[in-house]
């Protein structure tokens, strides 16, 4: 699908006028659709995601006007962004082929560039279906999306850069949608190479010999009982001095999680537990497109958590890459141990100057605050600040857990430096407890972990921007943190 920006009214199918709560129809309109817009209008109030769809005869054609209220403004920024969505699934449910959006319409509201930016991402993302493996795809009759705005520039800029972003996002659903039996830790590492030679950042991968030479024994074992050997997955992206000090983006590759010997109960959909992995992959495609002037790592430690004679048992303990040893309390808590490697890694060996990392990983956190918000922990005020600002950029919720160091003995071990599970333990605080771990392996450096395991995924295709299956989260998140960090 094509979203442009355009100057004057061109061919459409369906208008979608977005309408601010209580301001109705506030632009001159086109004469030909004055009587369809007045009479959709009538007794349409605008409250957020509110919808009034009427189809008539306009000029010898069948035209559907599409009113969708944007609210007064208040609540997170993602009700906008909602909106925009059920108007995509509206164009959709009258077949049009061609969709103008008289932006105008929403002067107070549509002046901020975001707004814009996102009404272009959420035509795309609520347009995006996965039919990799269908025989006959059902193909979305909507075509081309234009946004016809007076500030023409604001406009081009706000489609350009939406266009870039939804792309980051589509792929991340991509990566993640794709069953395990097309999606190895190595078809991950060819995904990440094409990607690099398309939008401009190099790629290398680290195999079995590096891996075990970089001593990252925690990493090593968990993907040591799959055929599929792991693959430490390295994007580099320079945009800015070389002197100048990079970031580093890092997400949990863990390609199939059947939770090892200790077995999950239910098998279904765990392709999807490399969505942190997916969500930096497509960040870095977003931040490589945008040419944004920061310095760039993508990092991620891809294997699979198989039942097998080789994978690691309950009671094992392991060395980490940091020489931290470490007691398998749960072969099921496995994210925190691929991850605390490619952290130290990515301090140690890329030398960057902070990180955030991007996973699924805890079922707690799902408790705590449900399907429709993620959890983030850090030990920096610059990065709270960033997080939580790009949330309101992105229109992913984000709420802040605190790293509760009272939490922390719940950790110990008797035979190893720490556990990697708190199974015994009645302190609670699952999730917080996976940030604690995670924690023990930056060296103090500036960090943040995002625990997206409720958001990552969305099987009742409830939400308009998100189809069933894999949502993408995180990947606009972490664009819009790196972007801020442009000099």
């Amino acid at each position: 699908m094509i979203c442009k920006a355009i100057t004057e009214l061109n061919e459409y199918n369906a208008l979608v006028i977005p309408v601010e709560e209580g301001k109705g129809i506030v632009i001159e309109l086109p004469a030909a659709v004055n009587e369809a817009v007045s009479l959709a209008a009538e007794g349409f109030v605008g409250k957020k995601s509110e919808t009034k769809v009427l189809t008539m005869p306009v000029e010898g054609k069948l035209v559907s006007v599409i009113l969708i209220g944007l609210g007064d403004g208040s609540g997170h920024p993602k009700n906008r962004f909602t909106a925009f969505a059920v108007a995509m699934q509206e164009c959709k449910k009258v077949k049009a082929e061609k969709v103008t959006v008289l932006m105008d319409n929403a002067p107070n509201l549509c002046k901020c560039p975001n707004v814009k930016m996102k009404a272009v991402e959420a035509f795309h993302l609520a347009n995006y279906s996965f039919n990799q493996f269908k025989t006959h795809p059902q193909e979305s009759p909507v075509k081309e999306v234009s946004f016809l705005s007076s500030d023409a520039e604001a406009m081009a800029h706000a489609v350009w850069e939406g266009n870039i972003c939804a792309e980051g996002t589509m792929k991340a659903r991509d990566v993640v949608n794709t069953p395990s039996m097309a999606m190895s830790p190595e078809d991950l590492a060819k995904e990440a190479r094409k990607a690099g030679a398309a939008c401009g950042f190099n790629v290398r991968v680290l195999e079995k010999e590096q891996i075990l030479a970089h001593k990252m024994g925690a990493f090593w074992a968990v993907g040591k009982g799959s055929a599929h050997e792991p693959r430490l997955i390295i994007m580099e992206y320079h945009g800015a001095d070389p002197d100048e000090a990079a970031i580093a983006l890092v997400g949990k590759g863990v390609m199939y999680d059947s939770g090892g010997y200790n077995l999950k109960s239910s098998l279904t959909y765990l392709y999807t537990d490399m969505a942190g992995g997916g969500a930096v992959l497509g960040a870095m495609i977003a931040i490589a497109k945008a040419k944004l002037k920061v310095n760039v790592y993508g990092v991620i430690p891809a294997c699979e958590n198989i039942l097998s004679k080789d994978s690691y048992l309950p009671g094992d303990i392991v060395t980490a890459m940091n020489g931290k040893t470490v007691e398998v309390d749960n072969t099921d808590a496995e994210g925190r141990m691929v991850l605390a490697d490619a952290l130290t890694y990515a301090f140690r060996e890329l030398k960057v100057a902070k990180a955030i990392d991007a996973a699924t990983l805890t079922g707690a956190v799902t408790a705590a605050l449900g399907t429709r918000t993620a959890a983030f922990m850090t030990n920096d005020d610059e990065l709270r600040q960033l997080i939580n600002t790009a949330s309101g950029h992105s229109c992913e919720k984000m709420w802040e857990l605190p790293l509760d160091e009272e939490l922390r003995p719940s950790l110990n071990s008797h035979i190893a430096d720490i556990k990697n599970s708190v199974g015994s333990s009645n302190m609670g605080g699952g999730s917080i407890v996976g940030g604690l771990f995670l924690q023990e392996f930056v060296d103090g450096k500036p960090w943040a972990h995002l625990d997206i395991a409720a958001v990552n995924r969305d099987l009742s295709g409830s939400q308009p921007h998100s189809a069933k299956g894999g949502s993408g989260f995180g990947a606009s998140l972490m664009y819009h943190i790196v972007k801020q960090l442009q000099k």
